[in-house]
């Protein structure tokens, strides 16, 4: 894979480049310094390539901010100022100047590195590498400086070996270690990216499996109550016409719950769809949830009549909490629909509300058939539910119990079921208690 500065940075460090150049220029035209305003030139020259090559070097991960971008440029022209005053002076103190203005450059690149935020493997090394260079030129620095002073602390090949040094690093060193970290910051954009792609073809199957779970729905289980709507439907008609009533009312009850099916089906799907793509919200509000459930008796009034079914609540007076309404309801009425389903006629079914020091616990105990322990294990960590034929072969599509455990879940809360084969079985929803309560 080839990696490209990027056309703008690409200019600037070419800019920075042919600064250099010219100061190098200038210093083998210069080569014993008997122009003092050709050395001024050429100091100010590597001033402005260093202001220009460490700006492009912080900005290589893209985090640089204003003040930095202000400090550098308010640093270079202090810097620059300060060489034009220091033409008529001796070389020892422009030396001294000079080493001063590197060493701080690159202890500033060095404490600029040392903070950024997950680093490269590279960005570590060059932050020791600037710091190593910053210690080189104050070496420099404090050489010329007690130099000054008729004192002589490193001989001069020890000064010339830490002037070459640091000066090979700069001049060479440099633009190597901008293209590692190029290279290693495109590497993690890559893996970013195919880590976000990755993702997103996860969910995109997610989709693509939701979207297919509604076509079969609606290719097979919703068919069936519809195909027994417009059958019972023509045969009532029929009957009609021929003054034949009697089987209209056993008719009209098959339509009924067959109808009933249909929109509990097409409900539970709606739901189920907006929580596949994120669009089911918490929205708390306070219940009292003897009066809540009076409405939802009322949904499963006929179905209850139909089986037989006898339903007890054991529920303390003003029991209240907080939780979604909504959700809530959708929770209980399919908790309560699947409990008929699998009672057998005559048999009955308790509803039991508590709560404990840190939940509310809403429990739906019925005389059913049970589950066995593999079909618990799917309903609670399945993705798609999972369905039997209830005790009047009544069908599902696993939906329900599917978005029970989802919607509880959404408010923090956990399903939990605990069955006997043909004894029944008991649902519990646990949900934390708010600090509204």
């Amino acid at each position: 894979m080839q990696y490209k500065l990027p056309n703008q940075k690409l200019k600037l460090y070419a800019t920075g480049r042919l600064f250099q150049l010219g100061t190098w220029s200038i210093f083998l035209w210069n080569v014993n310094f008997t122009n003092i305003y050709l050395s001024a030139i050429a100091n100010i020259l590597f001033i402005i390539s260093l202001t220009i090559e460490i700006y492009i070097l912080i900005s290589a991960n893209d985090k640089i901010r204003k003040t930095d971008y202000y400090l550098l440029i308010s640093f270079s022209v202090l810097a620059s100022a300060v060489l034009l005053l220091s033409i008529g002076i001796k070389s020892y103190y422009k030396v001294f100047e000079m080493s001063c203005f590197i060493s701080i450059y690159f202890l500033f690149l060095s404490k600029k590195f040392a903070f950024w935020r997950d680093k490269t493997k590279m960005e570590h090394v060059v932050g020791f590498w600037a710091f190593t260079i910053s210690i080189l030129f104050l070496i420099r620095a404090l050489y010329s400086f007690f130099t000054i002073q008729n004192q002589l602390i490193f001989s001069d090949n020890t000064i010339k070996l830490i002037s070459y040094l640091g000066y090979f690093s700069i001049i060479y060193t440099l633009p190597i270690i901008y293209l590692f970290i190029l290279k290693e910051r495109n590497e993690k954009i890559i893996l970013e990216n195919n880590k976000k792609i990755e993702e997103d073809n996860k969910k995109l199957k997610e989709l693509n499996a939701t979207k297919d779970k509604i076509l079969s729905i609606i290719g097979h289980d919703l068919r069936n109550p519809l195909g027994a709507i417009m059958g019972f439907s023509d045969l009532i008609s029929e009957k009609c016409k021929n003054k034949d009533f009697e089987p209209v009312e056993e008719y009209t009850q098959i339509i009924n719950q067959a109808a009933e099916q249909s929109f509990e089906l097409l409900n539970n799907l709606l739901y189920w769809s907006k929580s596949q793509t994120n669009r089911i919200k918490y929205k708390k509000s306070h219940i009292d949830f003897n009066v809540f459930t009076l409405d939802i008796f009322k949904l499963i009034q006929a179905n209850l009549k139909a089986k037989q079914i006898k339903i007890q609540k054991i529920i303390e007076p003003n029991f209240r909490f907080v939780a979604d309404k909504l959700l809530l309801e959708i929770i209980m009425r399919n908790l309560l629909s699947n409990a008929i389903k699998y009672t057998k006629p005559n048999g009955s079914i308790i509803l039991i509300a508590f709560k404990t020091d840190t939940e509310i616990k809403i429990q739906v105990k019925d005389t059913g058939i049970g589950i066995s322990p593999e079909n618990i294990e799917k309903i609670l960590n399945s993705e798609n539910g999972t369905s039997t034929l209830g005790t009047n072969q009544e069908k599902g599509t696993g939906l329900g119990l599917l978005l029970c455990r989802e919607f509880t879940e959404i408010q923090n809360g956990k399903l939990s079921i605990q069955s006997i084969e043909n004894q029944g079985s008991t649902f519990t929803v646990s949900l934390p208690i708010a600090q509204k309560d």
